[in-house]
């Protein structure tokens, strides 16, 4: 048997492995051939991915980094090494990763899709639909892809645009909690308050766990004029997850209700959490001088 097939037999064994979850083992089985074939970039690429579904991502990086030593025209390489950097926070390189991947495929519809994501890490909303929208001429049925557009949409203050995209979303997979919350979003800015209520009450029987979206009703009860309402939604949400935007908006619901001590400790709350949020710290000096007028 020629040492290329030996390389991949051995290597589908240790895929075989991780395939059933067993990432400790499967790592140890790339580790036995890497002993003996250091410059096998399959090993190390596979390595790499066993090393990321364990949360190694630093160790999962430098697998990446073997394997594209090795073959530098390994266009996965590169895309699950943009994807790692992403998961460690270094977007601006990630996106060079994602660069280098669609050198090779032009036509990598997850590797557009995931340059869109890390343009929206970086805030750069407009650059990231067009990525999303290039994703999406490939692959039009790509559920990530318009549940993402239509994130970015909502950043941009596109409602209507971003309504789009969660109705196409939400062709595909209709239990995406996330994407009937989001839409809530939209309709809520769009002042369609019954389509809103709809659709964050579809996300909760979904989930009736999702903090996210206990929060979200708050913001449509509070957007309502319906304060008390709101206040129960938001201790909804505070008890799923102490949230510091969460203890923001209880404190702007309290305000509304004139209860300015305890909005005053929902915003001190919020600065316990995040002492750098400023709009908590703008809505505590707003609170503070109504109180001393009052």
């Amino acid at each position: 048997m020629g040492l290329l097939n030996i390389f991949k037999n051995k290597n589908k064994e240790c895929n075989k492995i991780a395939k059933l979850g067993r990432y400790e083992e499967a790592l140890q089985c790339y580790n036995k051939i890497l002993d003996k074939y250091p410059k096998n970039a399959v090993s190390w690429y596979n390595k790499g991915l066993t090393l990321n579904k364990l949360g190694e991502h630093e160790e999962a990086l430098q697998c990446y980094n073997k394997a594209l030593e090795i073959n530098p025209k390994n266009g996965n390489a590169w895309h699950n090494k943009g994807l790692t950097l992403n998961k460690l926070g270094e977007h601006e390189e990630a996106l060079q990763c994602y660069n280098k991947a669609l050198e090779i495929n032009p036509e990598d519809a997850e590797s557009l899709y995931n340059k869109g994501r890390a343009l929206n890490k970086l805030e750069r909303y407009g650059k990231a639909v067009k990525y999303y929208e290039s994703a999406l001429k490939i692959d039009q049925e790509y559920f990530e892809a318009w549940h993402s557009k239509g994130n970015a949409l909502l950043k941009l203050e596109e409602y209507k645009k971003a309504l789009e995209c969660y109705n196409k979303a939400l062709e595909l997979n209709t239990k995406s909690e996330y994407s009937w919350n989001n839409k809530c979003v939209a309709l809520r800015n769009l002042g369609r308050y019954d389509e809103a209520l709809d659709c964050i009450n579809k996300a909760l029987e979904l989930n009736p766990e999702s903090e996210y979206s206990w929060h979200e009703k708050g913001n449509l009860f509070q957007k309502l004029g319906k304060y008390e309402e709101a206040l129960k939604y938001y201790n909804k949400s505070l008890e799923i997850d102490n949230d510091e935007e969460t203890w923001l908006e209880k404190g702007r619901t309290l305000k509304e209700l004139k209860k300015y001590s305890e909005s005053l400790e929902c915003y001190d709350k919020a600065l316990e959490i995040d002492p750098d949020f400023e709009e908590a710290k703008g809505a505590k000096e707003e609170l503070l001088t109504l109180m001393d007028e009052n």
